[in-house]
C-alpha cells in the first residue's frame, strides 16, 4: 500500500505509475491519497491445510476468476461430492470461503443402513503475501444445527503451488 499525505499548501498528490508520474488530485487541503495493492489470488493453485481439533489434512484447490473453487486430491476424509465458492471484497485482502462437501457413512448390514450427509464451512481469513506467493491464514467455522448460529470449528491455511503444480506438470509431460 503506497499513502502519499498532502500536507498545508501542497497542492497535488501524483500517482506513480511505473516509470510515469500522473496527477490525480489537486486540493489546497490536506487530503490522503491512498492506492491499494490487492493481492491477485485467482487462477492459481492452493494447498488447503485444515487443522480441527487434533486432526489436519489437506486438499489442494483452484481457485477459478468467476469465484468457483475446483478441488483435487485430499488426504482427509473422503467425500462424494464437493463445491465451493470464494470472495475478497474490493479495496481488501479479506478472503472468504465457503465449502460444501457430501460424505456417505453407514452400510447397508447396519441398523442405520447407508446414508448421505453435507457439511458446509465457512472460511474467513487474510491474505499476505511470501515471496511472489500467495497465503491466507484464518479461522473456519459451521453452523450449529439446533440454532443456525456460526460456531469456530478450527483454523485454516492456504498456501499458492502454482509454480509447483505447473513445474511437475511439465516434468511429467
Amino acid at each position: 500500500m503506497k499513502t502519499i499525505q498532502i500536507l498545508g499548501f501542497v497542492t497535488s498528490c501524483y500517482n506513480v505509475i511505473g516509470f510515469g508520474i500522473s496527477p490525480i488530485l489537486r486540493s489546497p487541503m490536506t487530503k490522503s491519497c491512498t492506492e491499494l495493492s490487492a493481492i491477485r489470488c485467482y487462477d492459481k493453485y492452493y494447498q488447503l491445510e485444515e487443522m480441527e481439533d487434533r486432526d489436519t489434512c489437506t486438499t489442494e484447490l483452484f481457485l477459478r476468476a468467476d469465484g468457483v473453487i475446483e478441488f483435487g486430491d485430499t488426504d482427509g476424509p473422503k467425500y462424494m461430492a464437493a463445491a465451493g465458492s470464494w470472495s475478497v471484497p474490493p479495496g481488501t485482502n479479506d478472503y472468504n470461503m465457503v465449502i460444501t462437501r457430501v460424505f456417505s457413512a453407514g452400510s447397508e448390514s447396519s441398523d442405520m443402513g447407508e446414508f448421505t450427509f453435507e457439511l458446509t464451512k465457512f472460511y474467513k481469513g487474510d491474505m499476505t503475501k511470501v515471496g511472489e506467493s500467495v497465503a491466507v491464514t484464518g479461522v473456519m467455522s459451521t453452523s450449529d444445527t439446533f440454532d443456525n448460529t456460526e460456531v469456530e470449528v478450527g483454523y485454516f491455511n492456504m498456501i499458492d503451488a502454482t509454480d509447483e503444480r505447473l513445474g511437475y506438470e511439465q516434468e511429467s509431460a
